[in-house]
């Protein structure tokens, strides 16, 4: 965990996991090498690079009704899928994961009249009204292609954000010339069959420097990079004493930069 007392810090690291692996409910050992262990459909896609015991993807967010801090993390299953989890703490340095498995993984939470609607893994949305869920979890063909950019490309990871009554989803594809963040307004409905889109605007895209936009331009592929590129990724919208913030991984996962967003 990292923190600070202002956005623009100075950003220390706290000493300690809040969540140690060993703790975690999932698998805690990588998984021998020739093991007959099955593979769901993404491991193909990258090759098996993600079979190892790992957690995630932290969401964390303050359920004020219960006076306590929850988390959402995904971790690796003794079946080779990645799953998410709940955990809760009362102090934000400490978290109880939950037995319970809630869905794919890369939730992202935010709340909109009384409704806490999620993003996951490839932009699938979901929604429940209690955090430890059950989640109805959206159609995966419910974003129109506009959004998603199929065939040929598809969301990184998505974020939902509800702001002044009004629902917002902000992402990335992966397969974009260079990867950048965009954004949607999505207008929900009690059928997941009525919900509708609002149009695709570019929010931001790789500026000259850390993230990345003096170098050559290609298409984005699946999972991690280590070296310095030119993309953006990992959006995330939040707010911040009245102002809304974005914040994203630059030059693939170089680095980590904020900004204002007005107009939102």
């Amino acid at each position: 965990m990292a923190y600070a007392d202002r956005l623009e810090g100075p950003w220390k690291m706290w000493s300690d996991p809040i969540l140690p692996l060993a703790e975690s409910l999932f698998l805690q050992a990588d998984p021998s090498p020739g093991s007959s262990m099955p593979e769901p459909d993404w491991v193909d896609a990258l090759d098996g690079d993600y079979l190892y015991a790992h957690v995630a993807s932290p969401d964390v967010h303050i359920d004020e009704a219960s006076q306590r801090l929850v988390m959402y993390f995904h971790g690796l299953l003794p079946g080779g899928d990645q799953q998410t989890r709940l955990a809760t703490s009362n102090d934000g340095i400490n978290f109880k994961p939950r037995e319970s498995l809630l869905g794919p993984p890369y939730f992202r939470a935010t709340k909109l009249d009384g409704m806490i609607y999620l993003s996951m893994w490839e932009g699938r949305l979901g929604r429940t009204r209690s955090w430890e869920g059950p989640i109805d979890l959206a159609p995966k063909e419910l974003l129109p292609d506009d959004i998603t950019g199929a065939p040929d490309r598809q969301i990184r990871h998505g974020h939902v954000f509800a702001h002044q009554g009004r629902l917002h989803l902000t992402f990335s594809r992966i397969g974009d010339a260079p990867e950048r963040l965009l954004h949607c307004e999505l207008k929900p409905a009690e059928a997941w069959s009525d919900w509708s889109f609002g149009p695709v605007s570019e929010m931001l895209r790789p500026a000259p420097g850390w993230e990345g936009g003096d170098l050559p331009v290609a298409a984005s592929g699946m999972g991690t990079v280590m070296e310095r590129v030119n993309e953006l990724r990992d959006p995330a919208l939040f707010l911040d004493q009245g102002q809304v913030w974005i914040a994203y991984c630059g030059g693939g996962e170089s680095g980590i930069g904020m900004a204002r967003v007005k107009g939102l």
